[in-house]
């Protein structure tokens, strides 16, 4: 194990207390257009700081739809 999941519980928990869940996303992430892809490099941008070993956020929609982002 890398990280502990608990660190990253830890980390995202208000992200998506304050931000993602039960939110209409146009507003609370001040996206124009808030695609998948969007929304993942938004978690990436906000996360980054706090999990500097972060590489890839995926982002799934469906069991068959996801997308992931990277730098």
């Amino acid at each position: 194990m890398v990280l502990d999941y608990g660190d990253i519980s830890e980390i995202m928990k208000p992200i998506l207390e304050n931000f993602l869940d039960h939110y209409h996303l146009n507003e609370s992430l001040a996206l124009e257009n808030p695609t998948s892809e969007e929304v993942a490099r938004w978690i990436f941008k906000k996360i980054k700081p706090l999990l500097p070993t972060l590489n890839t956020i995926i982002l799934e929609e469906t069991c068959t739809s996801r997308c992931s982002y990277s730098e």
